[in-house]
């Protein structure tokens, strides 16, 4: 299954993924292990996950797991320091590799909540033709959220902060 949604939406659709642009190897593995994750999410109770050991908003843990798992199957080190603060770990990733303005598959996008240091991030999976940015999320929506797939207009989110590049 996930072979055949990379033929169709990665490796063989210029108009997704056009070989001009450098995507992040790490990032487009880090897709590949979020897109398995569809479903899983809060089990006993609100913010209680596998993704990690306390309760607590689980977005960048999420990530985190996700991005551990892609660099172990890659036999590397993950080349930035995780965090499960949603805006810190979109920081060091962006820190690392780069902050990018035209996001592609495997790119980590992050919006701000509140008005401190509150964060959401998720994965790029790709942006359509008509600039909407397809991606995987953890910890979205009421209890018991789970892992999956949503669309955003970047022009009508007020709170996007940015898009980065894995190393």
């Amino acid at each position: 299954m996930i072979w055949s949604w990379l033929k169709q939406h990665l490796w063989f659709n210029p108009q997704v993924w056009p070989m001009h642009i450098r995507n992040s190897p790490l990032g487009l593995r880090t897709l590949l292990v979020a897109l398995e994750e569809q479903g899983y999410g809060e089990t006993t109770g609100n913010n209680v996950t596998k993704y990690s050991e306390t309760p607590g908003p689980w977005c960048a843990a999420f990530l985190c797991c996700c991005i551990k798992q892609a660099a172990a199957e890659r036999r590397q080190p993950v080349p930035f320091e995780l965090s499960h603060g949603a805006r810190k770990l979109y920081r060091n990733i962006g820190r690392a590799g780069e902050y990018v303005e035209e996001p592609v598959a495997g790119d980590v996008v992050a919006w701000k909540r509140g008005r401190s240091w509150h964060g959401h991030v998720g994965i790029i999976e790709h942006v359509d033709n008509s600039g909407l940015v397809h991606t995987v999320e953890g910890n979205v929506g009421k209890y018991p959220a789970v892992v999956r797939r949503l669309i955003h207009d970047p022009k009508h989110e007020p709170h996007l902060i940015g898009f980065a590049r894995m190393p």
